[in-house]
């Protein structure tokens, strides 16, 4: 399996009840799991960057 060079990954444990509801909630919205993963990290930081200013990000963090 090819890996993008322009994404991270990572594993990601949750309680099978949860992830049963998670999964619920991503075919409602008509989403992906990484889709909906996705849109609610850019929505955290969107947040966290209304309240505390713009994270500016390094060339290691590219």
């Amino acid at each position: 399996m090819k890996i993008d060079n322009f994404r991270n990954s990572f594993t990601l444990r949750v309680e099978p009840k949860l992830w049963s509801k998670f999964k619920y909630v991503t075919s409602y919205n008509a989403r992906t799991l990484n889709e909906q993963l996705t849109l609610m990290v850019r929505e955290a930081v969107a947040d966290f960057e209304k309240k505390n200013g713009i994270i500016e990000q390094t060339a290691d963090d590219q």
